[in-house]
This record gives structure tokens, C-alpha cells and sequence, in this order.
């Protein structure tokens, strides 16, 4: 037994002893790496599909709308703070109104006198429809195939630093946002 411990004893010695002497920092620096592809760290796209049901409420500004709320873990405080948080309507329903040739429509959108918009706070989105003249649209979006139940949304989050290197960004453009940031579909 003693022979064992002595034996791991200097096993460990040695070890130690190498582990300490037996590297160095001694000779050329090696080629730096291939470059990488460019892209910016924390920009985040979230989808949701809206299949209701959707909810009467009251707006920020007082007006009665239907709403959604969606969970959304990239709206931060500190996106909200000095990033950009910017909604689009999917393509399908951007076929609708105003020429967007079924491209992803930013909200605010207006089509058939009703106001598609969005308002958001930490971690979630509310997606809200408003008619032009402050009044609720007659009937639930739910029922109602003017409105986007079975619509898909697209959220996305742009941390501040990511903001400020791309001041000329048009967020309302879906397509330059996606080539800007190097963003899957």
C-alpha cells in the first residue's frame, strides 16, 4: 500500500513539475485566421402567428381597439432604451393595400380604414387594430377576414450598439434591414 501511494505521489510530482516548466511562450507568432463573414452580435427576429382569439381593450391614448400580446424575450430595457424595436406584417397579408407587392409590411399600417399598429415594453408586444376614427372596428378580428387572424408577424430587435453603427438604415424596409444585418429569412 505504502509503495501505491509513494508511486501517485510522484506521478503527481512530476506531473505538476512538467505541467509548470514544460510549456512555453518561445517562438513565432502564427498567420492570423481567415476573415470572417461580417454580421452583428444580439440582433434578434422573432415570429408569431396571431390565431386569436383577439381581445378588446383600451389604448395607451384612450381609444377601444382588438389587441394581441405576444412574449418576446429580446425586448429588453435596454433595446427599448437606445435600440429599436420595429414589427412587420407577413408578405400574404402585405398583398393587401398600399403596393407592398408581398414584401413584409412595417407597421403602423393603414388598409380599409383600419390602423395596424404596435406598442411594446419589457419582454412582450401588443399588436393592436384601431380604425382610422378612433372608433372599434364593428365586429372581432377573430370572426372578421379583414383582419390578420392566422397572420404572421415578425418582430425585430436592435440592441443600441448595433443602432448607432447603422445610422442609415431604413428599419422600414424589411429587405435592407435583413441585407444590413446579414439575417435569415
Amino acid at each position: 500500500m505504502k509503495t501505491i501511494s509513494k508511486l501517485a505521489l510522484l506521478i503527481i510530482g512530476i506531473s505538476a513539475i512538467s505541467s509548470i516548466t514544460g510549456c512555453s511562450k518561445d517562438g513565432t507568432i502564427g498567420p492570423a485566421g481567415p476573415k470572417g463573414i461580417p454580421g452583428i452580435a444580439n440582433i434578434s427576429t422573432d415570429s408569431f402567428h396571431v390565431i386569436g382569439p383577439w381581445v378588446k381593450g383600451t389604448l395607451f391614448n384612450g381609444n377601444s381597439a382588438y389587441l394581441f400580446t405576444a412574449t418576446d424575450s429580446a425586448i429588453t430595457p435596454s433595446v427599448i432604451a437606445g435600440g429599436l424595436v420595429q414589427l412587420y406584417l407577413s408578405p400574404e397579408y402585405g398583398k393587401v393595400g398600399n403596393g407592398q407587392n408581398g414584401n413584409w409590411v412595417p407597421l403602423p399600417y393603414t388598409v380599409n380604414g383600419y390602423i395596424w399598429n404596435y406598442e411594446f415594453s419589457p419582454y412582450q408586444i401588443t399588436v393592436f387594430i384601431d380604425s382610422i376614427n378612433g372608433t372599434l372596428p364593428n365586429t372581432n378580428p377573430y370572426s372578421n377576414p379583414t383582419y390578420p387572424n392566422g397572420a404572421t408577424f415578425k418582430v425585430v430587435c436592435v440592441p443600441p450598439a448595433a443602432k448607432a453603427k447603422h445610422p442609415t438604415t431604413n428599419y422600414k424596409n424589411y429587405a435592407e434591414v435583413k441585407q444590413t444585418f446579414n439575417l435569415a429569412n
